[in-house]
């Protein structure tokens, strides 16, 4: 079930404020020296927290807060696209099973046909009694054509 604006702004800014948690936790243990981290870039770590700070303030005139928005966005649209495309594929597999059925149908229906070689051995065959009908009773003279191309003997 996809998340409302609302539900999903909430979240990330939960998020959020548990990683600003995390990194003043990590500032504390530095600081008090219960870690001892050495040749730490400050600068960065400044520039990551302020980000959040911004981010956090709620402040629709921040750049940050505009970026927020701006992934919020994002994030439904994908949820958007998914969904659409989920509904499109599902449409895809229903249509693919009514072909299969009309394939299926089909084949069956094939069977149901003589080929073309049970075809011509049958008028062959009728060809031949037809003949052989009209020489009852009487001397078929050699040399004559068979149905199946042969002569008489």
């Amino acid at each position: 079930m996809p998340l409302t604006t609302a539900q999903l702004r909430d979240q990330l800014i939960a998020q959020q404020q548990a990683e600003a948690a995390n990194i003043v936790s990590l500032i504390e243990s530095i600081v008090d020296g219960r870690i001892g981290v050495t040749d730490v870039n400050m600068s960065e770590l400044a520039a990551k927290i302020a980000a959040v700070n911004e981010l956090l303030d709620g402040d629709p005139n921040t750049e940050g807060f505009q970026a927020f928005q701006a992934a919020v966005a994002r994030v439904l649209a994908l949820e958007t696209a998914s969904a659409d495309h989920a509904l499109l594929i599902s449409g895809l597999r229903t249509d693919l099973t009514a072909l299969g059925v009309r394939v299926a149908a089909i084949e069956t229906a094939i069977q149901e046909f003589p080929t073309r070689d049970e075809l011509k051995a049958s008028h062959e065959n009728a060809a031949q009694a037809f003949i052989n009908r009209l020489w009852v009773g009487r001397t078929r003279p050699a040399g004559l054509l068979n149905a199946d191309g042969s002569v008489s003997v």
